[in-house]
């Protein structure tokens, strides 16, 4: 497979890249400890006014999503390694994308972490964010089982087995997770292959919130 190099940079710097060849069963046998590389999982969104970024000398055109995608996981000092298809794979070659879709199951699980990337901060998001991660402090969505369970909290077991407080909201909480919870992301076919074959928790992404 290929690997991006994402360059440290400012946010509003230009977006440099670079591609690394690297062996799947090689990172694997060296272990997941997190350092290996990190799976974007997204949508490609429209593919009108596309951004430009740079590999090497050379430019190519990447959707404003992606790119917007690229600007809030780049560091200012630390360079960053991802699998991302749109750039990962020659788009322009069907046998190779054939081939790669193929191995996506595995480049999902043997990634050291999967990001779930839901598009730029936008329509209260960042509320929405917050209210599920207020939520997620008492239980969390098992997406293999279609449920939610509640965190374990030692030493608190009988408080904690009590019945959940009700969650308060009015209409801008109501507004804000349905923007959020409406949002491509959550159409694509591919997120429950991509987020069950990721054998580490993955890190959700809005904007510039985050949550584990």
């Amino acid at each position: 497979i290929r690997l991006l190099r994402l360059f440290h940079g400012k946010f509003d710097d230009d977006i440099r890249v670079e591609l690394e060849e690297a062996w799947l069963d090689e990172i694997e046998a060296q272990g997941a400890d997190g350092t290996s590389f990190k799976a974007l999982s997204y949508v490609w969104g429209s593919r009108d006014n596309p951004a430009t970024i740079w590999i090497g000398e050379e430019t190519i055109s990447v959707t404003q999503n992606l790119a917007a995608a690229l600007r809030h996981l780049r560091d200012e000092h630390d360079d960053g390694v991802y699998w991302i298809d749109a750039i990962c794979i020659d788009q322009s070659s069907p046998s190779e994308r054939s081939k790669q879709v193929a191995l996506m199951r595995d480049v999902f699980r043997v990634a050291g972490e999967v990001i779930f990337w839901l598009g730029p901060e936008e329509n209260d998001s960042d509320h929405a964010m917050d209210l599920i991660h207020s939520f997620g402090e008492k239980v969390r969505y098992d997406i293999r089982s279609d449920a939610l369970i509640p965190i374990d909290k030692p030493g608190d077991e009988a408080k904690w087995l009590s019945p959940l407080e009700p969650v308060r909201y009015g209409d801008r909480e109501a507004d804000a997770l349905a923007d959020l919870l409406m949002r491509p992301w959550f159409e694509r076919l591919w997120v429950r292959q991509e987020a069950f074959h990721g054998r580490k928790s993955g890190v959700v992404m809005c904007g510039t919130r985050r949550m584990s």
